[in-house]
């Protein structure tokens, strides 16, 4: 049995291998303490006394009575009753209960089960125990010879940590085994940084080793640590004689940080073990992938599984109604020549059954390029009549073969029923063929979508000027059901939106939003926001902190919150700035470290995050481009963040939010005159930039 417990120990997953061990181990000893014909005897008898009391106790039937936890047991029978009891574990599998003399104990038979059902365990069900959750299962190094120094064979790992952590107390801990004789001592050395002075490490005292027994090596250092990024564990196995070539492995290799056991990668160096001596490397188990990249992979996965099983037919069929209802794939207008007004390829579609009050109305519609001719276009709105002298203009747009984009104009007028819109797309050469295509024609009033409205096309618009012009249906996927009949498909672009919701890093993360009205979105509220419509899209948890007003500074400002915020998030978002520069807070210096100050709150909030967060990712957002006093405070984010090594996204000159313009904030903001709030296009504006942003850090 000794020797079947030593085969088991070179299965794959660690904790596995060594439960089954000992498992062998009591076995071993089972048999050398009741002698090997009565090993059977005592196996048998289990808690009773003997054979004869275990029989006398046995009972036929079925169990009495069902509960679901062994306290609903012991308060329903406290005594002895001559019955057996049937009790749920956490995974809802009964198991008969039977009283030993003074209590209920757990037989472990499952009822009415013959065994693991096979597929009936799925991932989430397995113990996270499996998977080790640091740099490796059994890692044997073999040795030529040892060094002079130390007389060691030796090994070192390097953790790299983000900046900013306080090291008040440092354990490093491993397992080591050895099948060599001439190894008798072990140890491990923790150092801060790169550079191995004795001010830098901690070295204990050795462990003795014996031949072929696990033993846990374990160093810890209380020096209060700061500035330091890197820490350095060394594995030393002291050798009598350094001449001789050893072996010994080492597994589950884990690093503690105040107490805290944390997950950051450890690297091995080889070639400092190939100083002096020459050295080999290999895994006596298969190599295990880190817990965090298991819970990712697993998490891809299961949207994909989720994605791939939501029953296909069905999800074709509604994306066929779909494309059928919205017309997903748009239509194509093809254009023998354009015209000399405006050297435009023009559509034109009247509208005569607005009804309702507004005072503001909207035209947009999305527009792909097909042609290298054409460059640029925009859209006009007339009142009334095609005639009219009542007109608006939108601004014009470049365009990019292949790329679609968005044409709008936007006018305040009041409950006029009947208007007339019309696309414009310049060409470089209006003799050329040209073509695009076109989908999404709306009217909004008071910036709401009126489905209700139609748009009518004009065919003899330009005729007079173009040759021919046709207008189809934009080209559509099919597959064949298994009838035969049709079967439309999404498009390219929504496909690819599907796989990107699979496979992002975002998907079904924890998130949370501390800031000011950029996150509570001021009148509209929360679901407005492009951070709530983020979380919607990847089926994140959203904690969204955000309230309106708040600065960064001062009691209740941002760095004063931040502590209440829930401990269970992936991904922790911040903006501010706004509100501070509105009430002339002072910037500050680098060097300031109270809530008075802008930089001085920034240097709290972050000190704050890195430490409440370890290892997660922290993003800050800067707030608008409105004018350059306000500039002054999204520098000064983009510098504190930088000195703190945290992603800032610089959303005053990358974002395309421009609030000096009168022309971006009537289409893009909650009114023309507002330098702060985006409306709900807005936000739907910027949601693409922050996703980027986002996933890619």
């Amino acid at each position: 049995m000794g020797a079947f417990g030593d085969a088991i120990r070179v299965m794959n997953a660690t904790e596995v291998r060594e439960a089954i061990a000992k498992m062998g181990d009591a076995f071993d000893a089972l048999i050398i303490n009741a002698g090997s014909g009565n090993a059977e005897i005592v196996v048998a008898r289990g808690n009773f006394p003997s054979l004869l009391d275990k029989l006398n106790a046995m009972k036929t039937g079925t169990p009495k009575a069902t509960y679901n936890t062994l306290e609903e047991l012991q308060t329903a029978h406290p005594t002895y009753d001559e019955n057996i009891y049937l009790v749920k574990d956490e995974n809802d599998i009964g198991y008969i209960y039977d009283w030993n003399g003074t209590t209920w104990f757990n037989t472990g038979i499952q009822y009415l089960s013959d065994g693991i059902a096979k597929g009936s365990i799925s991932l989430d069900l397995l113990s996270t125990a499996l998977f080790n959750s640091n740099t490796h299962s059994w890692l044997k190094a073999s040795f030529s010879n040892a060094r002079s120094f130390e007389n060691a064979y030796q090994m070192r790992f390097t953790f790299t940590i983000p900046a900013g952590i306080t090291l008040n107390t440092i354990t490093a801990k491993i397992k080591f085994k050895t099948g060599s004789s001439n190894i008798t001592q072990a140890r491990m050395k923790v150092q801060v940084g790169t550079n191995p002075v004795s001010q830098y490490l901690t070295t204990p005292s050795y462990t003795t080793i014996t031949p072929n027994t696990e033993t846990q090596l374990e160093v810890t250092r209380s020096n209060n640590d700061t500035g330091f990024t890197t820490i350095v564990a060394y594995i030393y196995g002291y050798g009598s004689n350094i001449a001789l070539p050893a072996m010994y492995e080492t597994a589950e290799l884990e690093l503690y940080i105040n107490g805290n056991k944390v997950d950051y990668t450890a690297v091995l160096d080889e070639a400092f073990s190939q100083v002096d001596a020459t050295c080999t490397f290999n895994y006596s188990d298969a190599k295990i992938a880190l817990i965090s990249d298991i819970e990712s992979a697993n998490s891809e996965l299961q949207n994909g599984i989720n994605t791939i099983n939501g029953n296909i037919d069905n999800i074709n069929d509604s994306l066929s109604q779909s494309i059928k209802a919205k017309n997903v794939g748009g239509y194509k207008a093809s254009f023998s020549n354009g015209r000399s007004f405006e050297n435009s390829y023009p559509l034109k579609f009247a509208c005569s059954n607005i009804s309702g009050t507004y005072t503001t109305i909207e035209f947009k519609v999305k527009v792909t390029s097909q042609s290298d001719n054409l460059y640029r276009g925009h859209v006009k709105i007339y009142f009334g009549s095609p005639t009219s002298s009542d007109f608006a203009v939108g601004e014009y747009i470049p365009l990019v073969p292949g790329q679609e984009v968005t044409l709008s104009v936007t006018a305040t007028r009041t409950n006029i029923q009947t208007v007339y819109v019309y696309i414009f797309l310049e060409g470089t050469n209006i003799a050329l063929e040209s073509e695009y295509t076109f989908k999404d024609l709306k009217i909004l009033r008071n910036g709401v979508e009126d489905d209700t409205i139609t748009l009518t096309n004009d065919p003899t618009y330009g005729s007079t000027d173009i040759t021919s012009l046709t207008i189809t249906e934009n080209e559509q996927y099919v597959l064949a059901k298994n009838n035969g009949d049709p079967l439309n498909l999404a498009i390219d672009q929504e496909v690819a939106e599907v796989k990107e919701r699979i496979i992002s890093p975002l998907q079904g993360k924890k998130i949370n939003a501390l800031g000011d009205s950029y996150f509570a979105g001021h009148t509209l509220g929360q679901t407005v926001t492009w951070v709530y419509k983020l979380a919607a899209k990847y089926n994140m948890t959203l904690n969204n902190y955000g309230i309106n007003g708040n600065k960064m500074t001062g009691v209740g400002g941002i760095a004063d919150r931040f502590g209440t915020m829930n401990d269970d998030a992936d991904y922790i978002l911040v903006d501010g700035g706004r509100n501070d520069y509105l009430a002339g807070v002072p910037i500050g210096t680098n060097a300031d470290t109270t809530i008075d100050t802008f930089k001085g709150a920034l240097n709290v909030l972050c000190q704050g995050l890195i430490d409440k967060y370890i290892g997660k990712k922290i993003i800050f957002v800067t707030c608008w481009n409105v004018n350059d006093d306000m500039m002054a405070y999204s520098d000064a984010m983009l510098e504190t963040c930088g000195r703190w090594s945290i992603k800032c996204i610089d959303a005053s000159r990358d974002s395309g939010v421009y609030m000096r313009s009168l022309a971006f904030r009537t289409q893009y903001c909650i009114n023309q005159d507002d330098v702060s709030h985006l409306n709900g296009i807005g936000h739907d504006y910027v949601l693409p930039f922050f996703e980027s942003q986002i996933s890619s850090n």
